[in-house]
């Protein structure tokens, strides 16, 4: 590729589609209309423009249009979102800016080069055919020229004494006065580096004086919903004003407006919303108040009156509209991102009041208890999108992915009821749930982020989403910078980014996020689950037993009862996680949840200790409608029923063609256990190509080829696939692959001859199950090969 000549480039303007920019009157306009963009936007725009129909990198992005600063990428993303919403607002359907997710961006729409003219009258021109747009014509047509002779000098002191051309500058100046007013009222905040942040907002407590206790949570969740769809404010989350509230020592402190107004001006905000309903003889009077921080002027004061509670959701959506204006946001900017609340949640009063309760148990780590209210909401409204999305995010938390399934795919038939960002939220979560497309919800997570590039929201769920690709490094990076934007916005960002700091071995820093959630009341199962899993890598089996007495009792402790008896499978204390897998069972049909995901993992961990029966038993014994899950699929595979699960791979694949670990990861795992259970490695070895970019999800790739590679007899590459498993344990602690590979690289050293790194990892597994039950057969053997291995000394 050759880059078009700046040369050429500065003779002219650009052309695409309707649109005309020209860099000499920094001006864009479509058929002579001119569209405001900011300085920066309009740069981006000319530098895409001289670069079309390549992916543009980021960095290089920058450097260009920032040069020498440092600037954040959300600024640019933002910058990119702000020139997508110009082209398109005129109704424009094609793409012009395409992102390449992980690199930058493309302008894809075919750019013409056109030689500037400015506009004459036609009795001036020579060729009053020739081809012209918004003043420009096209390079080789004919030039417009000045029919009438003038020397140089007349035409430099001509315009002096035209009053058109005093009018002209006059109003050129106004117009630039008046763009950069506009522009830095649309721009926000932004700090010293010109990164375009949002207006922090702090939403006081909605005052109910109508002694009627429905009111008490609802409007304030419709009002903080209202304002956080606008890309322009950033409403503060409830948990950072707690933690200002405790550096104010006022902790217990109502959040009064003059209380609100200090947690304001100490978190560097704009303003803060006050809102309150009261009584009327009929009806009742909604007031949404402005304050500005650091003044305490009252930006805005809305007043208006609903006849009825429903009614009274549909005058606080417009109450908020009017309040967005006046903290400087455009009125295109609120039509492109306001859907009415009723419309975009739920015609239920009863329902949005049972809804903002299940949210507000969800945020406070208690999700199974949410559930009865979120399904109280969707009984009460069938159509109503957001509590289904949410509902699904607390089965999937909770492991219960059938409900969770039922509950997204319900939300994404409703989503174009939803808000943009809802929307964007709904959509990726569908994807990653029910088509699961991962490379397609990672693309819909990072849009996400270009769009709302200050939402910490879309950046967990990206640091999530890399995490269960097995991306832990770009999980951290994306977590990181969530922490950034909001260290309060709940368990989920701690959590996650615990695992992923966990899989790659920063064992100090996920116990130090576990620990930071539980100081800020995020105390939940997946916390202790993960605490649990520290340590059992430390070898601390009080500090396992400290995590399942705490989850005794509580909602969740068949979850950690899961966690505990992987644990027990995993050092071969196979009797001691038979007992705990019976009462997670238990506890799990006393709660309404069926724990056959689980099961499925236990019929695969029997297969690698070597208790095939067993493990058939098991699976037969699962209900068929909920025998559905990875684990069992491959657990069939690895006892050997070869076409049952063909059979459930061919359907699989028939009904989730799109389903990206399906494809690339269990698919191919499948084939290559058949293959190895039929006495194929090669074919094992062959079939795991497509997993290889997905190899650190978990041991299962690793383990299978160093399974194929020692039953091919190359022991030098089987040693070195045990080797990845070994070097990092904190992948998945609750496997009992990490011990096996142990004794897989004791075989594979005996194979190639060095019998002492033989010696030592056998030692090392023996020591590893010194209290494991004795009747396991991979034990039994490992034993054998021991003794015959140290007889040879």
């Amino acid at each position: 590729y050759q880059r078009m000549s700046t040369s050429l480039a500065d003779q002219g303007v650009y052309a695409f589609g309707p649109f005309i920019l020209d860099p000499t009157r920094r001006r864009l306009s479509r058929a002579e209309i001119p569209l405001s963009l900011s300085p920066k936007a309009f740069d981006v725009l000319l530098y895409l423009l001289r670069n079309p129909d390549r992916v543009v990198d980021k960095s290089e992005l920058l450097n260009s249009v920032w040069p020498g600063r440092v600037i954040e990428e959300s600024n640019l993303s933002q910058t990119i979102f702000t020139l997508r919403k110009a082209l398109n607002a005129v109704g424009e359907q094609e793409s012009y800016i395409v992102t390449a997710p992980g690199y930058g961006y493309r302008f894809a729409a075919p750019v013409s080069v056109l030689a500037y003219a400015p506009k004459v009258r036609p009795e001036n021109l020579v060729a009053a055919n020739a081809p012209e747009v918004d003043g420009v014509v096209r390079l080789g047509s004919a030039q417009p020229l000045d029919s009438r002779a003038t020397t140089p000098a007349q035409k430099n002191a001509g315009w002096l004494h035209d009053r058109r051309w005093w009018f002209a500058l006059v109003t050129v100046i106004v117009a630039a006065i008046l763009f950069t007013a506009f522009w830095w009222r649309e721009r926000g905040m932004s700090d010293a580096t010109g990164d375009v942040r949002p207006n922090i907002v702090v939403l006081a407590d909605f005052h109910n004086q109508t002694n009627d206790a429905s009111f008490d949570r609802v409007l304030g969740k419709v009002l903080e919903v209202d304002l956080v769809q606008s890309p322009m404010l950033s409403v503060l989350a409830r948990q950072q004003v707690q933690k200002t509230l405790n550096l104010m020592t006022t902790p217990d402190a109502d959040l009064t407006a003059t209380v609100a107004q200090e947690v304001c001006v100490r978190n560097d905000g704009k303003a803060v919303i006050d809102g309150s309903i009261a009584a009327l003889d009929v009806g009742y009077l909604l007031t949404l108040t402005a304050i500005d921080c650091e003044s305490g002027r009252i930006l805005s004061d809305e007043k208006a009156r609903a006849d009825n509670k429903t009614q009274a959701i549909v005058v606080l959506d417009g109450l908020a509209s009017k309040v967005r204006a006046k903290l400087g946001e455009s009125p295109q900017s609120i039509a492109d991102f306001n859907v009415p609340i009723l419309q975009r949640k739920t015609a239920s009063f009863d329902a949005l009041k049972a809804y903002s309760e299940a949210v507000y148990l969800n945020d406070h780590g208690k999700r199974v208890e949410s559930i009865s209210l979120f399904r109280r909401a969707v009984e009460l409204d069938p159509d109503f999108a957001m509590a289904y999305a949410d509902l699904s995010s607390v089965y999937y938390s909770l492991g219960q992915d059938k409900l969770a399934i039922e509950s997204v795919t319900r939300a994404y038939s409703l989503r174009d009821s939803v808000s943009e960002r809802e929307k964007l939220l709904i959509t990726a979560r569908y994807h990653q749930n029910v088509t699961k497309d991962l490379i397609e919800t990672r693309r819909i997570l990072v849009e996400w982020t270009e769009m709302y590039p200050h939402d910490a929201i879309a950046w967990i769920k990206l640091l999530n989403a890399e995490n269960w690709m097995g991306h832990y490094e770009d999980a951290i990076a994306a977590g990181t910078h969530a922490m950034s934007l909001d260290p309060e916005s709940g368990e989920g960002e701690y959590v996650v980014l615990a695992w992923a700091n966990e899989h790659v071995g920063n064992y100090a820093k996920s116990k130090q996020l576990c620990e930071q959630a539980i100081a800020k009341g995020f105390d939940s199962e997946n916390t202790h689950a993960t605490l649990m899993d520290l340590a059992f890598l430390n070898h601390d089996d009080a500090g396992v037993d400290a995590q399942l007495q705490w989850a005794k009792g509580k909602s969740g402790e068949h979850y950690l009862l899961n966690y505990a008896a992987l644990l027990a499978y995993a050092h071969g204390q196979i009797r001691r996680g038979d007992e705990l897998i019976v009462r997670m069972v238990e506890l799990g049909k006393a709660q309404g949840f069926s724990e056959s995901d689980a099961l499925s993992t236990f019929a695969e961990e029997l297969v690698d200790l070597g208790f095939d029966e067993r493990s058939r038993n098991l699976l037969e014994s699962l209900p068929a409608d909920d025998a559905d899950s990875a684990d069992y699929r491959f657990a069939v595979a690895e006892v050997g029923d070869k076409d049952l699960a063909e059979s459930l791979l061919a359907k699989d694949l028939q009904e989730s063609p799109a389903d990206t670990l399906l494809a690339k990861v269990y698919g191919p795992e499948m084939r290559a256990a058949i293959a190895l259970r039929q006495g194929h490695p090669a074919e094992d070895i062959a079939a795991m190509a497509p997993a290889l970019p997905y190899e650190w999800r978990n041991y299962e790739v690793p383990y299978l080829l160093g399974r194929a590679y020692l039953a091919a007899g190359d022991a030098s590459r089987a040693a070195n696939e045990y080797r990845k498993i070994i070097d990092h344990p904190g992948i998945e602690p609750y496997s009992v692959q990490y011990d096996l590979a142990l004794l897989g690289l004791a075989r594979a050293e005996s194979m190639v001859g060095d019998m002492a790194e033989s010696r030592s990892a056998y030692e090392k597994f023996l020591a590893e199950w010194k209290d494991a039950d004795a009747d396991i057969p991979a034990l039994q053997k490992a034993r054998e090969q021991y003794a015959a291995l140290t007889s040879l000394r």
